[in-house]
């Protein structure tokens, strides 16, 4: 006895995936006190992602078989923060400090995603009771009248595009550690940070919708920025 629910398993032959990201940050700082500096600045962030697949489904025990499909996507983002910065400066040494952060900063985010689905093949129905529609949202109308008839999928492109506009709000801490070269200028590495960030918008959702917010702290390589300082 078969199951109207049952899925075949996919096979994915061929895939690749490619992503590519720029970010630059600028900022400056007036001092407050020996240590302490208050400041402005601006992060844009800009990203591409692409994504292929060529999956193989069949199982001839469920009454599958040849259908294959290809699968691709692109998605472009951008982002521009401007920020209020508060800095804390520690000296270990004359040429290296320990600072950190603390920043609100305003994140405006707009993204778009494309995506097309090329499926192809013929579907063969093995005995058991007729299944009506199957997998009508993403194949399109496929229809079986009796269970013993091969039919053909009535086959083309599907495609979908989406974009998105977000606002968020983040509040958080980013240590850094500066190493002096000359006296008024150096390099400086920030290596984390611990955040809280609550969505104020998104043009995907309605007004009323709950948005989401929560508390990261990530130490990872995808927060290590290097960059260089001058004093004036």
């Amino acid at each position: 006895m078969r199951n109207d629910d049952f899925r075949p398993p996919n096979v994915i032959q061929d895939q690749w995936d490619e992503e590519n990201s720029f970010n630059i940050s600028i900022s400056a700082y007036g001092k407050l006190s020996k240590r302490f500096s208050a400041g402005v600045g601006f992060v844009y962030n800009t990203s591409h992602k692409e994504i292929f697949k060529k999956e193989n489904q069949g199982n001839l025990s469920s009454g599958y078989v040849g259908l294959t499909g290809n699968f691709a996507s692109e998605q472009k983002a951008k982002t521009y923060s401007p920020q209020v910065l508060f800095r804390y400066d520690y000296p270990i040494t004359e040429k290296i400090s320990i600072c950190a952060d603390l920043y609100t900063r305003f994140d405006f985010y707009y993204s778009k995603f494309e995506s097309e689905y090329t499926p192809s093949g013929q579907t063969l129905v093995i005995g058991g009771s007729p299944y009506g529609y199957l997998y009508d949202s993403v194949y399109g109308n496929i229809i079986f009248n009796d269970s013993t008839r091969i039919t053909r999928l009535p086959l083309g492109e599907i495609e979908s595009n989406n974009y998105q506009d977000t606002r968020s709000l983040r509040v958080g801490i980013r240590p850094s550690i500066k190493l002096a070269l000359f006296k008024n200028a150096g390099i400086e590495v920030a290596f984390g940070v611990l955040e809280f960030r609550k969505k104020l918008f998104d043009s995907r959702l309605p007004d009323d919708a709950k948005l989401s917010k929560g508390f990261r702290t990530i130490f990872g390589p995808e927060t290590w920025m290097i960059g260089f300082y001058l004093a004036i």
